[in-house]
């Protein structure tokens, strides 16, 4: 799965509701992480890409720079000295719609698809790009 499909279409590389089991099995080199054994939820990351499960189930996917050694949008490296107003334009450039939200100290920008592209308040730095079920 490539940054700019998910961006773009929402798309992950495996459906939310989908078992953890299925999913860990299609992974390279999964990192699993019990946040609670009696809910069944678990943090599993692949190469930097958070998954998170609840009742065992896939709910939310997560790219946090820190994370993942490289995103790009296309031909645009995405840091986390990325302001939103250049990925706005990097949104306008390939024609994936959003809209803009402010919430909790934090500019958003949720596309069409349904991922939310979280910006700091103070410096309207890249933060994350999440989807959740």
């Amino acid at each position: 799965m490539t940054f700019e499909r998910f961006i773009g279409t929402g798309c992950a590389q495996f459906k939310f509701g989908e078992e953890m089991s299925r999913v860990i099995q299609k992974m390279d080199n999964p990192k699993i992480s019990v946040l609670s054994k009696e809910y069944g939820s678990y943090a599993v990351y692949d190469y930097g890409v958070e998954y998170l499960f609840d009742d065992e189930k896939l709910c939310l996917v997560q790219y946090e720079v820190p994370r993942v050694k490289s995103l790009h949008f296309y031909q645009h490296k995405i840091t986390s000295n990325t302001k939103i107003d250049d990925f706005k334009s990097y949104l306008d450039e390939v024609g994936v719609g959003y809209s803009e939200i402010k919430r909790d100290d934090q500019f958003i920008l949720e596309t069409n698809a349904g991922v939310k592209i979280y910006f700091s308040e103070s410096d309207g730095l890249f933060k994350a790009a999440m989807k959740t079920w």
